[in-house]
């Protein structure tokens, strides 16, 4: 992970992400099973107008390459609301990369 701060326990874990570590597992299989289903849908998509070079997961790896370090970005934005800048501090991101991350 990426992250700068490491998560020691529950209470620093509930602190960063508003719930505890038995529910971010449960969050973390239906977010990894949503965020595929849409990156699927993206990637078909993108093959009918012609606009895919690669394979699906080919070219560069992002800098969250886990689900879990993708699904505690997108619950430490919403649950501590920080700039772009702070987020692109704390996750090793360019700015441009965070504010795309978070939409």
């Amino acid at each position: 992970m990426s992250v700068i701060f490491s998560i020691r326990d529950s209470r620093l874990m509930k602190a960063v992400t508003g719930v505890s570590e038995e529910q971010f597992d449960v969050l973390e299989k239906a977010f990894g099973a949503v965020y595929e289903e849409k990156k699927q849908k993206a990637y078909e998509t993108a093959v009918k107008r012609g606009e895919r070079k690669r394979k699906r997961g080919g070219g560069r790896k992002g800098a969250l390459p886990e689900i879990g370090d993708k699904q505690l970005f997108v619950q430490f934005y919403l649950k501590v609301y920080p700039t772009s800048d702070v987020l692109s501090a704390f996750f090793g991101l360019s700015r441009s990369k965070a504010c795309e991350n978070i939409h």
